[in-house]
């Protein structure tokens, strides 16, 4: 039976001492011999907890010995016997493998237990060193976060949707005081015009319309309550009309606020029709060339003002107005 050797003692000062002469910290060795802050630590106090059992850290010590410069006397106590040739791996291997006993462990069993903890002890690296995340997770991740980005800005419209509505009638209201405004009218066209108006308030066809603001005194104008229609009250027989005595305006507007709700048609000198769905309280204003021709369910249903002045119907029964224009007065 072959007789065990016993193992050197590794003295812990001359490693701190060898050290410290090099100017190196623990953490320095220990990333060089690719062991432990540990591990380090005790080999240079004495300490076993690190390590799979005596053998392996006597190898460790030889490795930090061999990178500290220290000859094996100075790092080992090899007791009052002989010194013992360390054996090499290789020489380990081409000697023939004694047969397993009981108590002992084949010499390949052993070296490879020692190469397998040295492998995981500088795999694993320094500990207390945080380990990097990999490419492959910073790219998965990259890529949630993009993800999660997109579908946000997809949902968006979900959680904060736009109001039509409002934004229809902001238009509205935008576009509303773009009207045309009429051309000036002569004194001698106006003069024909009213010579010429039976004839001329019969014949053309045209529903464009546009809204504006009242007078001062008046109700607001709604355009959403006011509706373009293609149909026409129909024309009275004896239709009354109005000439303002001391007018303030010109005649190329006419302004209609309903009591009631109706249809009112307004035709101008050259027949230009304008047709409107007013509901009550609701005003608008028609312009053209005077003199105007005013269509509607009821005189009585609605006001009627022209230049400057509210109308003053002599028969309230009436469906159809005629509004003549008369020239303003200059003041002296």
């Amino acid at each position: 039976m072959k007789k065990m050797t016993t193992l050197p003692e590794i003295k812990p000062e001359a490693f701190r001492n060898a050290r410290e002469s090099l100017g190196m910290n623990v953490k320095e060795l220990a990333v060089k011999a690719c062991l432990s802050v540990r591990q380090i630590e005790q080999i240079e106090n004495g300490g076993q907890a690190s390590y799979y059992n005596p053998q392996i850290k006597l190898t460790a010590a030889r490795k930090v010995a061999s990178l500290l410069g220290m000859k094996e006397n100075d790092a080992f106590d090899f007791g009052i016997d002989t010194p013992t040739k360390e054996v090499s791996i290789e020489a380990a291997l081409n000697k023939p493998v004694p047969v397993a006993t009981a108590t002992s462990k084949p010499v390949t069993q052993i070296i490879a237990e020692e190469s397998f903890e040295l492998e995981s002890l500088g795999s694993s690296g320094p500990l207390g060193k945080p380990k990097q995340p990999s490419q492959k997770q910073l790219l998965i991740w990259l890529g949630l976060i993009v993800a999660t980005v997109f579908a946000l800005m997809n949902l968006r419209p979900l959680f904060f949707g736009n109001k039509p509505e409002e934004t229809q009638v902001a238009k509205e209201e935008i576009t509303a005081p773009a009207s045309s405004v009429p051309e000036p009218v002569a004194e001698t066209a106006t003069t024909a015009a009213n010579t010429e108006a039976p004839a001329s308030l019969v014949s053309g066809v045209n529903a464009a319309a546009t809204a504006t603001a009242p007078a001062p005194a008046l109700s607001p104008i709604s355009t959403a309550s006011a509706e373009t229609t293609g149909n026409c009250p129909a024309e009275s027989q004896s239709p009354v009309s109005y000439t303002p005595e001391n007018p303030r305006k010109t005649g190329e507007k006419v302004y209609f606020q309903a009591k009631a709700k109706q249809v009112v048609c307004v035709v101008d000198a050259t027949g230009k029709r304008q047709v409107k769905t007013l509901e009550p309280g609701v005003g608008i204003s028609f312009y053209g060339q005077p003199p105007f021709k005013v269509l509607t369910e009821g005189l009585a249903q609605g006001d009627i003002y022209f230049q400057g002045y509210k109308v003053k119907l002599s028969d309230l029964e009436a469906k159809t107005l005629v509004l003549k224009p008369a020239e303003i007065q200059a003041s002296n």
